[in-house]
This record gives structure tokens, sequence and C-alpha cells, in this order.
């Protein structure tokens, strides 16, 4: 298997040196885009700085949205609303739906499937590339077995060293 090293990185890393970051050997980023909180949906506020950053290094890039759906409607909504963040850029890795919040966990495997393939579904019908964040164990526990399987898993693996 091919392995290549990456990191995602958001407002919480603040002013990020991208180009310190490739010269350790990072080879692609996923950026925050935004995410749902409670009804409010929000933009990450270094959104567009860490992507123009890395496309200026030629990085490949995708993108995550922090999603707190609870219901269809609301998985609607924040798709809707990522959509209109991310239609103007190109990038190279999937769009992903990162989902480890505690109240979407408890909503059961068909509940949360279904908010998971509507927020996916409507960014596949704009030609988005898309895909879902979370852990190994939250994918086995929490989601239908299809979701892993129909929509590109990015499996949480936390750290601050590449791997060897």
């Amino acid at each position: 298997m091919n392995r290549m090293f990456g990191i995602d990185i958001s407002k919480w890393q603040g002013d990020f040196n991208m180009q310190q970051a490739v010269r350790e050997g990072v080879q692609f980023v996923i950026i925050k885009c935004g995410g749902g909180d409670k009804n409010k949906k929000y933009k990450d506020s270094q959104f567009e700085y860490n992507y123009t950053k890395a496309k200026a290094l030629r990085l490949p890039v995708g993108c995550y949205w922090y999603s707190k759906a609870l219901t269809v409607a609301d998985a609607q909504s924040e798709a809707e609303f990522c959509y209109n963040l991310i239609k103007d850029k190109q990038f190279d890795l999937p769009i992903y739906m990162d989902v480890e919040e505690k109240a979407m966990l408890a909503l059961g495997k068909e509940r949360l499937s279904k908010i998971i393939e509507t927020f996916c579904t409507y960014l596949e019908n704009r030609r988005c590339f898309v895909g879902v964040y979370s852990s190994a164990s939250y994918f086995k526990t929490y989601m239908n077995e299809s979701i892993p399987k129909r929509f590109t898993p990015w499996y949480a693996s936390w750290g601050t060293k590449k791997p060897k």
C-alpha cells in the first residue's frame, strides 16, 4: 500500500506555516471549511487563507465540514451551506463530513446513516467527491456498514508525528 502523510488544519492552528509543514514531509492537506453549531452554520475563519496557501504550494487539497446535524433537514441545510463555501474552489481530495459529535452518535445507526447519506448525496449531486471522517470504532458502532462503502472513509488517526 502506498502511504502519504497529510494533515488537517483549521482556525485552531492559527497562521499555520504550511511551507514548514511541507519541508517536514506533509504531502496533502484537509482544510476545515466550516461546520454546524446548533441552528447556526459557520465558515472556518482560516478556510480561505489555508486553501490559498495550500494551492500556492501545489499540495493536494480536500476539506471537511464539522457536522452537528441531528435531523435530515439539518443535514440538508448544512450541505447547502458547505457547498456554497466550496463551489468555486478546486479540490483534489474529498469533501468530508466530520461525524464525531456525541449527540449525533446517540441517534442510532439508522437515523445517523440517513443524515450522513443526505449530506453526502447533496454534495455528490453537485459533482463533489465526498467522504466521511470518523473513528474506526464510530464507523462500526454508530453507522450502517454501507456508509464507508459508499462514501470515501477517512479514519481518524490522532498524533503529532509522521507514521513510519
